[in-house]
């Protein structure tokens, strides 16, 4: 689906950031950091393959809803932080830290507009610091 999306839009529009966040059903179903990353190369190569290089802003992200254990330092978090090479790889927004309970909606889960505000403030600052650097 998400080739599908990327093939579309890149018929009419160059692709220049690529945002990235995903891990809290990862986190959920006790996938590998070894998986997780792996899957995540493998969207790397997918992107390659169809000429989109654009650098890629990954979110640190694993926390949704009230999750019996959950730590912040959890193996999908540093899997998410390994791949962050600051080169093509940049992070975007560590939502596990940057969020607080006012940010989230009532299931814990989703980002009420304080959060969106915030993550998407955090993007943008990575954005541009990420030009900035070149």
């Amino acid at each position: 689906m998400l080739l599908s999306i990327v093939l579309g839009a890149s018929t009419k529009y160059r692709v220049t950031q690529v945002i990235w966040h995903q891990g809290e059903t990862d986190y959920n179903i006790h996938t590998s950091a070894k998986v997780y990353v792996s899957s995540f190369n493998s969207l790397i190569e997918t992107l390659n393959s169809v000429g989109i290089d654009a650098p890629v802003y990954i979110s640190v992200s694993t926390k949704c809803g009230n999750q019996f254990g959950w730590r912040p330092d959890n193996q999908i978090a540093a899997a998410q932080k390994t791949l962050i090479d600051n080169k093509r790889i940049f992070l975007g927004a560590d939502t596990d830290a940057l969020l607080g309970q006012n940010d989230r909606r009532i299931d814990e889960c989703h980002f009420s507009s304080s959060g969106q505000e915030k993550v998407a403030t955090s993007y943008f600052k990575a954005m541009i610091e990420s030009i900035k650097g070149k």
